[in-house]
């Protein structure tokens, strides 16, 4: 007969710890910019004697044309056939001007764009507009146009003068809120 020897059990090791995974929160979601407002300039509002200006010099300038040209005065048509579609350029070039610089704000910044042939655009963020002025002569506060002032430092002062924008105490309201949020 066999006789059996104990065997002894392997000493009881402690458990191994398996490291638990340090989860890090991540940063909550940036909000998407979002467009606050679009400000169309409102340049017959803002310079309406200019604006009356140039429609009396395009109608007399081509009245004078036609009348010289009927006289039989063809240098002298010329002449003023030449001032009116000079006249007439200009203005279309500043209506086109005007009615293509647009005012953009949005949640983290101000953007103004402008030009004729390209594209041109001016950024300020809104956390570094340190000061925002409204200018209205008496006309302007008569037909709710006036001229809004940035002030921003980043580092250089910077400044731009928006002219032409219609309810400027409420954009720059806008602006404001749109800060502070």
């Amino acid at each position: 007969m066999s006789t059996a020897v104990p065997t002894q059990a392997p000493p009881a090791q402690a458990p191994t710890q398996i490291p638990v995974p340090v989860v890090i929160a991540a940063p909550p979601p940036e909000e998407p910019e979002r467009v606050i407002s679009h400000v169309h300039l409102a340049m017959f509002r803002r310079y309406p004697l200019r604006c009356l200006a140039y429609g009396v010099a395009m109608v007399g300038l081509v009245s004078a044309s036609v009348w010289a040209f009927a006289v039989d005065r063809q240098t002298l048509g010329t002449v003023f056939l030449a001032l009116g579609v000079f006249v007439v350029a200009r203005f279309l070039f500043w209506l086109i001007r005007m009615g293509r610089t647009v005012l953009v704000v949005t949640s983290r910044r101000v953007i103004l764009e402008g030009g004729v042939f390209g594209r041109e655009a001016t950024e300020f963020a809104l956390k570094d507009i340190t000061d925002l002025h409204v200018q209205q002569g008496h006309v302007g506060a008569l037909l709710d146009v006036g001229d809004l002032i940035i002030v921003s430092d980043n580092g250089t002062k910077r400044q731009a003068v928006v002219m032409a924008v219609p309810q400027p105490a409420a954009v720059a309201a806008h602006i404001r809120d749109c800060k502070g949020a």
